[in-house]
């Protein structure tokens, strides 16, 4: 969070706004008057600071406002994995798994055809002919290609 002009004068700026409850006139007036200075050196005024005090209850931020700003996040994280990974195309790198590992999975799983569906048997090919490019997998083909390898006969 950013800090306001404030932070810098805020203990200072307390103490003088406490003495403004006093009960003789004099300290008061010497108060409102140190509060004016305080303010003029920081190039702020009374209207700033009750500024300040009006907006102390709103939020900072709109729903839509923060929503944005995690899109942006998130657009810039793909840009930065983007980056370091040119091939990947946003692709996932399992953890458990090295990329170059997805081409032999995909082809045993191609080697073995028993009891797979129609769906299956194409996502197989699939999986081979784009582990063949170097290209890797997203989480959910990987998780699918894995239960498929898990399948085959041993």
């Amino acid at each position: 969070m950013t800090p306001t002009p404030f932070a810098p004068i805020a203990k200072i700026l307390g103490t003088s706004i406490r003495m403004l409850s006093s009960e003789h006139p004099g300290e008061r007036d010497a108060a409102a008057q140190a509060i004016r200075r305080i303010l003029a050196r920081q190039k702020l005024d009374f209207h700033s600071l009750a500024d300040v005090i009006e907006g102390a209850g709103e939020k900072k931020y709109s729903d839509e406002h923060l929503t944005e700003i995690y899109q942006r996040g998130i657009q810039k994280g793909r840009q930065l994995e983007q980056a370091a990974h040119p091939r990947s195309n946003g692709g996932f790198h399992s953890v458990d798994i090295e990329p170059s590992k997805w081409l032999e999975m995909a082809q045993e799983c191609s080697a073995h055809r028993r009891k797979r569906t129609e769906q299956e048997e194409q996502f197989v090919e699939d999986m081979v002919a784009r582990a063949e490019r170097g290209q890797d997998l997203t989480e959910k083909q990987g998780a699918w290609l894995k239960s498929i390898y898990g399948r085959r006969p041993i």
